[in-house]
């Protein structure tokens, strides 16, 4: 038995690389390619892989993992479509290794482990479970992608509640407070409607002013993720606001970073990060985001910019006690 605290990516490719015969997982969310091409180098080797991810639009949209290339592989890839959130982690190799943990496969940093233990008992009680989730899923090929379900983190805490000493607690830790406006609207179907009503529905934080700046890096790199920015420097697309703002959100909001969400030169509710930067071509640049409305829609009483999000450098803490008080 053995714990991992860091490289954890390589840990997991390294046991995927080791299987001589089968390999099974099930995982909530996959997103980093280093591992998925693993995966598909042993399903050319014609090693037996079989993978469970949660249906949802983190794992299926536009720019996500090519799954189709494993199944074209002989591998197979199931969307978990039950109830509830398929919130495992595991990765069993030739009914031996078992590798668990916190860590989901995504490019997201944060403090996560995993243990790797080699005991082919262990090993067989996490394939009986696979087992059990298998009912619950379908394979990919039989899915509307466009109906995959829109996750949110009150789906994971039921109640959840933020209140100004845990919205605190981020801030001390080092977590960025963010100001974004919402007084824009946006088209969908010939429809427009509010930035905030998108945002709100959706659970999500919402850019629009990087929508067509994006469009384009996915156009000359076929994927979008933050790196993408170091490998346009001879794109005249940098000299954009777009350009700025994307860049802007992708290098520096981080999970549990704090968000204002401005309507009306009100504050009106208090957003806490829950993912990485993701790009779909329907919804845009946007990351996950839970939203709470507050009571009463609080008058600005502090200078902000007017651009589409902002980073509010100091007095963060007093900015959060205005807020919670009498709110």
């Amino acid at each position: 038995m053995q714990a991992h605290l860091s490289d954890l990516a390589r840990i997991l490719c390294e046991n995927i690389l080791s299987a001589k015969k089968e390999i099974r997982i099930a995982v909530c969310w996959f997103t980093l390619p280093e591992i998925f091409e693993k995966l598909v180098e042993k399903a050319i080797q014609g090693i037996d892989v079989q993978l469970i991810i949660n249906f949802d639009q983190l794992n299926f949209q536009a720019s996500g993992l090519p799954f189709l290339r494993l199944i074209e592989q002989k591998g197979k890839v199931f969307g978990y479509v039950g109830n509830g959130l398929l919130h495992h982690k595991f990765l069993v190799v030739d009914n031996q290794i078992v590798v668990n943990g916190s860590y989901n496969w995504t490019r997201s940093n944060h403090h996560d482990s995993l243990l790797q233990i080699q005991d082919a008992t262990i090993a067989t009680q996490f394939l009986q479970e696979w087992q059990k989730i298998l009912p619950f899923c379908k394979n990919i090929v039989e899915l509307d992608h466009s109906q995959a379900k829109k996750i949110s983190i009150a789906h994971l805490f039921q109640p959840s509640f933020w209140n100004f000493q845990d919205l605190r607690r981020n801030l001390l830790k080092g977590a960025n407070l963010w100001t974004v406006t919402m007084d824009k609207t946006v088209s969908l179907k010939n429809q427009k409607f509010p930035i905030w009503q998108k945002c709100l529905s959706q659970q999500i934080w919402y850019l629009p002013a990087c929508k067509n700046v994006c469009d384009k890096v996915v156009e000359v790199e076929k994927v979008f993720y933050d790196k993408i920015f170091q490998n346009l420097e001879n794109e005249t697309i940098i000299k954009t606001k777009g350009f700025h703002y994307a860049q802007l959100f992708c290098k520096k909001i981080q999970a549990n970073d704090l968000v204002l969400s401005i309507l009306d030169k009100k504050i009106i509710a208090v957003g806490v990060v829950m993912s990485e930067p993701i790009y779909d071509e329907n919804v845009g640049l946007h990351c996950a985001v839970e939203w709470q409305i507050l009571a009463q829609a609080k008058p600005l009483t502090f200078k902000i910019s007017t651009t589409p999000t902002a980073r509010i450098l100091n007095g963060g803490l007093a900015i959060l006690h205005e807020l919670f008080t009498n709110s």
